[in-house]
């Protein structure tokens, strides 16, 4: 199976992402791997949502209307970070991993949002687990989300 890393590294993809309920897992699995600098541009961990606003320019009428879990705030998020690394692929999740139920009743909900050149996709996920299985399991299957993005499209710029 291929992995992102070797996927970014033989076909000169850039990465960046934007986290919140992951708390930089996704930027740990990512440097944990040698020559990761090659591509990863960096991470932006916006758990609260002042940080969304002030650090990836994340509207507050948008967080006021949809919330911080929500389709549109992960793509304001991604965005926010595109801005910030001028990645080609960059990331965005956050969500509700923990064992207390939100006041929107989205307990183990997840948003996330790749986006990959002109490509945009966001997604909601339901998951099952204790805080740190759904944690994991959102970091895996970005990585997986990310391979058949890249796989689908175009790589690396020309």
């Amino acid at each position: 199976m291929t992995s992102l890393h070797q996927l970014c590294l033989d076909h000169n993809v850039s990465l960046a992402c934007a986290e919140s309920m992951s708390g930089g897992a996704f930027s740990a699995s990512i440097t944990a791997m040698e020559n990761a600098s090659h591509y990863f541009r960096g991470g932006i961990v916006s758990y609260s949502t002042q940080s969304k606003i002030d650090l990836l320019d994340v509207s507050p009428q948008l967080i006021e209307s949809y919330g911080v879990y929500s389709h549109e705030c992960v793509k304001a998020m991604a965005l926010g970070v595109r801005k910030a690394f001028n990645a080609d692929l960059c990331v965005a999740i956050s969500g509700e991993a923990g064992s207390q139920h939100n006041s929107l009743d989205q307990l183990h909900v997840v948003y996330s949002c790749i986006l990959f050149h002109d490509k945009i996709e966001t997604f909601k996920d339901s998951m099952d687990g204790n805080r740190n299985d759904i944690i994991k399991k959102s970091v895996e299957m970005l990585h997986q989300r990310c391979i058949s993005l890249i796989e689908r499209g175009t790589y690396g710029k020309e």
